[in-house]
């Protein structure tokens, strides 16, 4: 007797947001056509002023919608007109939350594994009413290391390379009111509740600070410190499970095809999934994240060299310039 293997339906919504990059655009697609989500939702920016080859790129990548060929029920936003890359995803998130409870976001150069989506699924339907749990990343970049058993591990960190979260969360997000939210967390000082490391509180003041200033335009920033401000925290994957296949020409923020968090390999992820036990952040695996993906460090060594080129001392004796260097750090993390 013939045995027919029934296909196994995939009911969380997927929202894919593309824009000029035909040919990453059909990969990633390529894997979530695998899986035949029966809710998809498609996001394209328009091309941008002054560009001739955007409109045909933009023309191109709009050609997946072709291969929709399962039962589907699929709604697609395009725009005439270019909004950026920030506004753009930012806007076709709150489009997939304004019609849907959970969601799956995955940009243009997010490639995922099939697990990824199982993972997802599974985390969405476990914390759906866990306020403290505000994100579900598929990205892991501590190199290999597993710090316990279970399958994930909770991050302040919301890596946006293939995520997920839900409408109770994404409703925080703070755009356009982010000047007097960010001024309310720096004159509380609730960076203090994140993180007890002065090289990374730093960085991230730093980076809110620009951001308020209008420097940094940046909507997964933003999502960052939504989620800080709301004492948010992600689960995050034992393994990696996406990879950036974007970096290079082409892209808006990861234009450096040699970057180590380029290409990084995936690996699927074992079921069922073994549980933490307590919500609360790996502060070791944060650690790592802040010096591996954002080199939190290097703004406090830059403040050090600097300060010591003021003061011309820079060409003392090994040892004087090493106590001067310890002297000012040290007074840099009391008045941080």
């Amino acid at each position: 007797m013939e045995v027919i293997k029934k296909e196994k339906k995939f009911f969380t919504p997927i929202l894919l947001i593309a824009f000029n990059r035909p040919d990453t655009t059909r990969i990633v697609f390529s894997s979530i056509k695998k899986i035949k989500p029966r809710k998809l939702y498609v996001s394209f920016d328009g091309p941008r002023e002054g560009k001739e080859s955007d409109i045909e790129n933009c023309k191109k990548t709009k050609h997946i919608l072709e291969e929709v060929d399962w039962d589907c029920d699929l709604h697609v936003l395009e725009r005439e007109e270019n909004l950026g890359v920030d506004a753009a995803a930012s806007e076709a998130i709150t489009w997939l939350f304004d019609n849907e409870e959970t969601g799956i976001i995955l940009e243009d150069d997010c490639l995922a594994n099939e697990s990824f989506f199982r993972y997802c699924e599974a985390l969405l339907d476990k914390y759906k009413s866990t306020k403290e749990v505000m994100c579900i990343t598929g990205d892991n970049f501590q190199n290999g290391k597993q710090w316990d058993d279970f399958s994930y591990y909770f991050s302040i960190y919301n890596h946006c390379w293939g995520w997920a979260t839900w409408r109770r969360a994404w409703r925080h997000y703070i755009d356009q009111n982010f000047i007097t939210e960010f001024e309310t967390f720096k004159s509380e000082d609730r960076i203090k509740n994140i993180t007890k490391d002065s090289a990374t509180s730093r960085y991230w003041m730093y980076i809110f600070e620009q951001i308020s200033k209008g420097k940094i335009i940046n909507w997964d920033y933003k999502w960052t410190f939504t989620c800080w401000n709301n004492g948010g925290l992600t689960c995050t994957p034992a393994v990696n499970l996406v990879s950036n296949i974007g970096f290079g020409d082409g892209a808006q923020h990861t234009i450096d095809s040699q970057n180590r968090l380029s290409n990084l390999p995936t690996k699927h992820i074992s079921f069922p999934l073994k549980h933490p036990q307590i919500i609360e952040a790996n502060t070791d695996a944060d650690s790592h994240v802040a010096t591996f993906v954002f080199q939190t460090d290097r703004i406090l060594k830059q403040i050090v060299h600097k300060t010591l080129r003021r003061l011309g001392l820079l060409h003392l004796s090994r040892r004087a310039y090493t106590v001067a260097r310890n002297s000012i750090r040290k007074l840099v993390n009391v008045l941080r």
